[in-house]
């Protein structure tokens, strides 16, 4: 396997990541709009730690010449849509946070890939493991006020 590729082949993990911060950007836009003064406060903190992770990584993933979409995938008009049926049927209050916790926690998941794929891409390495900890950080706040 030549450089090139199994360059690529280490990105698709860490695009994925991308795109996903990118979904749950959208799926935050959604719930805020609909959410209860409780929880609000909650999910702007959150939208604007993906914000701000979603351009570094986006810059790290150009750097190392991969692509970084600026549009989610079909999962963000799925979380729009999660996030407006559940204001519709039951508000958007702190019963939300189990659910946020546990889409977290996934986009961990994907960090923990992202991190083992890119272990020779040092600098983005760097971006992954600080924005990995800084949502690990974040995630076990919210769960210390579902606790």
């Amino acid at each position: 396997m030549n450089q090139a590729s199994g360059h690529k082949a280490d990105l698709s993990s860490a695009e994925k990541l991308h795109t996903s911060l990118i979904d749950a950007i959208h799926g935050y836009d959604e719930a805020i709009e609909h959410a209860e003064a409780d929880v609000k406060a909650d999910l702007v903190a959150m939208k604007r730690l993906h914000t701000s992770d979603e351009g570094a990584l986006a810059a790290g993933i150009r750097a190392q010449h991969g692509e970084a979409s600026k549009e989610g995938s079909w999962m963000s008009t799925v979380q729009e849509t999660v996030m407006n049926v559940r204001a519709w049927l039951t508000g958007i209050d702190d019963g939300v946070l189990p659910a946020v916790i546990r889409g977290e926690r996934s986009l961990l998941d994907q960090y923990d890939t992202a991190i083992g794929d890119t272990g020779m891409m040092v600098d983005l390495n760097a971006i992954l493991r600080r924005q990995r900890a800084g949502l690990e950080a974040a995630v076990k706040s919210l769960e210390s006020q579902v606790a």
